[in-house]
């Protein structure tokens, strides 16, 4: 039984160095980063905060959260598209195939599918790793619905919200 255990134990701590070897280090906590490289299929070109806000690109920023989250804060410019329930292909069809777009939410996971949709659809796009939760993390700017700069981050829920480290914390 003893042996058995001290297996297990053995195996989780290599399974978790191996993790963590293979995690990206474009989040600034090791261990978000740990589970971002977890939660993603990547599936889509990603891009990290860092990447985004030294580009000196025309991305177009597509939120894919549910209203409310995007009503709280959102990046400058982007335009909400709606979370996986709420988005419609009609609202791609507006969007031009001949403009490269960053899809983000609160970590990357409902943007990484919507990114995805829209790849298969023939768009460039790029999905941001980390989501907004890393955006604020990382101190880049955020506005609210009226345009307004604002800290305040939708959470998402609590147990999502562990991982906003700066900003004020909104919760449903």
């Amino acid at each position: 039984m003893i042996a058995a255990i001290v297996l297990l134990v053995v195996c989780g701590i290599g399974y978790a160095w191996y993790m963590q070897q293979k995690a990206s280090g474009r989040v600034g906590q090791r261990a978000y980063d740990v589970l971002l490289h977890q939660m993603l299929s990547h599936s889509v070109p990603e891009v990290s905060v860092a990447e985004l806000a030294s580009a000196n690109s025309n991305n177009i920023l597509l939120d894919s959260r549910s209203e409310e989250e995007y009503k709280v804060s959102h990046l400058p410019g982007a335009i909400w598209i709606g979370d996986k329930s709420e988005m419609q292909v009609e609202k791609l069809k507006v969007l031009s195939k001949d403009h490269a777009y960053v899809v983000y939410c609160s970590i990357g996971v409902r943007s990484e599918q919507a990114a995805a949709r829209m790849k298969e659809a023939g768009y460039d796009v790029s999905n941001l790793y980390g989501g907004v939760f890393e955006w604020s993390n990382q101190v880049k700017p955020l506005v609210d619905d009226k345009g307004a700069p604002t800290k305040a981050v939708h959470g998402y829920n609590k147990l999502w919200a562990k991982w906003i480290r700066n900003g004020e914390v909104v919760l449903p």
